[in-house]
């Protein structure tokens, strides 16, 4: 047993939050880059033992890549235990890792317990559905974390695909739900699914909109028709709201956050629909008169054929069309 021995050493990622149990737990921590290409992290934890039976001075020191980085010390009485962390400061990302550190304690000029680790890189995904009835999947390597709601954060040079399952649009009053889609990424449109090469921070935004088979967004259980199966769904929620374990969002058509008379309305007014291709006819769509660049985009992602494969000219066209 060491006589000035490191019991835990965490790491948290500025930028999400994420804590990382470097020491026992032996987890790589990682920052992760804003878009500004600045990163912070910090110790949230370094917990030190004076294991003697004295009252003792213990050095902490801090090494990365070779230089030293920082030494505290705090006096303790024999057998005492203090955390370290709170009198330091985030650590600023001057260098792009990985990086090593290494972390030891010290009792009158001899080395005491060594703890070595490796700071990873951590870049994310912000994925941004175009309605928040979309359904987004996501397969990968190298995913770090999916703890911050929105982001994904990956490794440096991890590959991630995104699916977007279940898109939206609006065709003549009536809301569909429509498998399929496309993805903007970074202002590029990409098919559906995308898979990329995570090397520095992205921004996807699902856009739904495959042509065929579209499903009303009342078809609750997705059987391709609204019937008494749908109505009964809604029925069983009836008066729930934000917050209760029964609420489902998607029986809450309208979005006021509560299941009520409106949503049983809603879902009876389309009963008997199913299945069918929307009209090709961009001026069907209600987002014609559409003056955001982000409803052009998602204009121009209905373009997708039912393959997910963009056709970049047609999506072209339909953004002139939607700018009229």
């Amino acid at each position: 047993m060491p006589d000035a021995e490191i019991l835990s050493i965490k790491v948290k990622d500025e930028t999400t939050g994420v804590v990382f149990d470097v020491y026992p737990g032996g987890q790589k921590p990682f920052i992760t880059w804003t878009p500004d290409w600045s990163a912070k992290w910090k110790f949230q934890e370094l917990t030190v033992r004076n294991n003697t039976s004295k009252s003792v001075v213990i050095y902490v020191h801090i090494e990365r890549d070779g230089t030293a980085l920082t030494t505290l010390s705090h006096g303790f009485l024999p057998g005492e235990t203090k955390d370290f962390a709170p009198s330091m400061a985030a650590v600023p990302a001057y260098y792009a890792p990985p990086t090593s550190y290494k972390v030891w304690t010290e009792i009158g000029g001899v080395k005491s317990h060594e703890v070595p680790f490796t700071l990873g890189e951590g870049c994310f995904i912000k994925t941004m559905p175009f309605h928040p009835r979309a359904i987004i999947e996501y397969t990968t390597t190298g995913l770090l974390s999916d703890k911050i709601p929105g982001w994904l954060i990956y490794s440096h040079g991890a590959t991630a695909t995104l699916t977007v399952k279940l898109g939206w649009v609006k065709l003549g009053g009536v809301e569909y739900k429509g498998w399929g889609g496309a993805w903007l990424i970074d202002g590029a449109l990409k098919p559906n699914p995308v898979t990329l090469t995570v090397d520095h921070n992205i921004t996807a935004q699902s856009l739904p909109g495959a042509f065929s088979p579209f499903l009303p967004l009342e078809d609750i259980n997705l059987d391709g028709k609204v019937d008494a199966k749908d109505v009964a769904a809604v029925c069983r929620a009836f008066g729930t709201k934000v917050g209760d374990s029964r609420y489902d969002p998607n029986l809450d058509f309208d979005g006021d956050g509560k299941i009520d008379a409106k949503d049983v309305g809603l879902v009876c007014k389309v009963f008997g629909k199913a299945n069918e291709s929307p009209p090709r006819a961009i001026t069907l769509y209600e987002a014609r008169v559409a003056v955001s660049a982000m409803t052009s985009q998602a204009m121009a992602g209905a373009a997708a054929t039912a393959a997910g494969i963009i056709l970049a000219e047609t999506a072209r066209k339909i953004m002139r069309e939607v700018k009229k």
